[in-house]
């Protein structure tokens, strides 16, 4: 998906803000989410990979967790955009 420049720009503040904070969250997600599927595969002969590998994992699972989370509660900071903004489904049209 492409934002553009212009459009972003013709939006109010807070709905700026909110673009592009929702799209810095899913960046930050997704590249988390590879570097999981990355460090996934354990397979070593050695104790010691093994351990490191899984430790790497939970620090990934554990940040992915956190960022789940303040995805939520910024969803759910605005939640009050959304309902105010009765005509919101028009961003769909011009992200499409």
């Amino acid at each position: 998906m492409t934002l553009d420049k212009d459009w972003l720009e013709s939006l109010p503040s807070e709905d700026r803000i909110f673009f592009l904070t929702l799209a810095h969250i899913l960046n930050e997600i997704n590249g988390i989410y590879k570097l999981l599927y990355w460090t996934s595969n354990i397979s070593s002969e050695s104790d010691l990979l093994v351990l490191g590998q899984l430790t790497f994992s939970r620090i990934a699972i554990t940040t992915l967790v956190g960022k789940l989370k303040e995805a939520r509660e910024f969803l759910n900071d605005y939640n009050f955009l959304i309902r105010k903004n009765k005509n919101f489904e028009k961003y769909n049209i011009k992200m499409a």
